[in-house]
């Protein structure tokens, strides 16, 4: 067994497991779609409260540069304007749609007809579609296809490692769409026009690996298969284990010649492109222990929690702990009724079997979470830091630099909460700048 960061014991060997067959779709009776679902300034709202609405259509626009559009995922009628539960934020404003209209079918256009379109409008469909990193961060697509002119871009890296245990959202994508995915990958590679193009899956995802080596063929795209370790799926990491080039402090893939991209986001930017559809609905992977029905589906953005837990059967026991993503980055919720965003890789339900208590002591000084830190840095210098109130002194230690993988907490034999006081002393930072 293994105790993970965020309190839940699991299996070794269900790191990542995919679920087999065909995702199938869970259409909600209404959703609630927060206009900050990304990287960025939230969207300003462009609709009313009773104003009837169709499927894609526009209800939210971008607002500054780094900010993303945001869609209706239902057809039907507002019924709501306001601040509702947030999965990330607490609570967010955000518009809630009754659906009440028949699901669209989208159609898609012809190879060719794509081919011709140039890279400023690929770019423009990008953005309209309101396309964000589906990995988790969340950051505009659009601003991320375009780093500053100084930088020459060489290798563009598609990230479907997907190294948190349990979710199997990017490894069901690759094994059931791959060709999808790899017209995605054609498009971001016409945008940036890099000189190679890598695909990176974890050895634990073979029939992924087999089916993006078959979408692959006769095109200049290497499939890559890597050994299993987290945090591999993390962009440093991954450039690091690829490339043998390092991210320097402060820096971003750009500036080692790189780009990355998550396979769901690629999946997304084809979706965009071939059938004019923005980003309303991703995969979601669900698990734990308290759902009987666990699966990979597709899920409507906005959809609440609870009205999926609803329509998979309700509970089988009662879940103490409700984790947004994985059980070592994910978010911990406290009620159901929050929703499905677009960085919402998988929802996790856990009993109390699965969550034990336990209680802070001391360090000891056995720096071990300076042993596995992905980034060098030093977890629990930064954490007294925070604790002590010297903001600045975290600053110097790069606590900035904290991808917040859990590591030296899931290793901590005191069992410091080492994340969440690094994550305390980051939100101050960045409130600083």
């Amino acid at each position: 067994m293994s105790n993970l960061s965020s309190g839940v014991k699991i299996k070794e060997d269900v790191f990542s497991e995919p679920h087999r067959g065909k995702p199938v779709p869970l259409i909600p009776e209404k959703v609630v779609i927060p206009l900050s679902q990304h990287t960025g300034k939230p969207a300003r709202e462009i609709v009313s409260k009773n104003q009837k609405i169709n499927e894609g259509e526009l209800i939210a626009e971008k607002e500054g540069v780094i900010s993303a559009n945001i869609h209706a995922s239902v057809g039907g009628k507002i019924i709501d304007i306001g601040n509702f539960y947030h999965p990330v934020n607490k609570r967010s404003r955000a518009i809630v749609i009754h659906n009440a209209g028949p699901t669209e079918t989208w159609s898609e256009m012809k190879t060719e007809e794509v081919e011709s379109l140039t890279k400023d409008e690929l770019l423009k469909i990008i953005e309209s579609a309101g396309i964000v990193g589906m990995g988790g961060a969340g950051f505009p697509t659009y601003v991320k296809l375009q780093p500053p002119s100084e930088y020459k871009i060489d290798t563009l890296i598609i990230n479907g490692c997907e190294c948190e245990p349990y979710l199997s959202s990017d490894a069901v994508l690759m094994e059931e769409y791959p060709f999808q995915v790899v017209k995605g990958i054609e498009i971001v590679h016409k945008i940036v026009n890099p000189k190679n193009v890598l695909v990176a899956i974890e050895d634990n995802k073979q029939e992924a690996i087999l089916r993006m080596r078959q979408a692959c063929l006769n095109k200049n795209i290497e499939v890559i298969r890597l050994k299993t370790r987290y945090p591999r799926g993390a962009e440093k990491q991954l450039i690091q284990s690829l490339l043998h080039r390092e991210v320097p402090p402060g820096g971003l893939p750009f500036h080692v010649g790189v780009i990355v991209q998550n396979v769901g986001t690629c999946y997304a930017i084809y979706e965009a492109v071939y059938k004019k559809k923005p980003l309303i609905e991703r995969l979601v992977t669900i698990s734990g222990d308290c759902i009987g029905n666990n699966g990979v589906y597709w899920v409507r953005i906005g959809t609440l929690v609870s009205e999926i837990v609803e329509k998979l059967g309700g509970f089988k026991r009662q879940p103490v702990k409700v984790i947004f993503g994985g059980p070592m980055m994910g978010i911990a919720q406290a009620t159901l009724d929050v929703p499905v965003l677009k960085t919402t890789s998988g929802i996790l339900f856990f009993s109390q079997q699965w969550v034990p208590e336990y209680r802070e002591y001391p360090c000891i000084k056995c720096a071990r979470c300076i042993d596995v830190c992905p980034m060098r840095l030093l977890p629990t210098k930064i954490a007294q830091a925070v604790k002590s109130g010297n903001m600045e002194l975290a600053e110097e230690y790069n606590a900035i630099d904290c991808m917040e993988c859990g590591c030296c907490e899931y290793i901590c034999p005191s069992k410091i909460p080492l994340v969440a006081y690094i994550k305390l002393g980051k939100n101050y930072m960045l409130m600083k700048k």
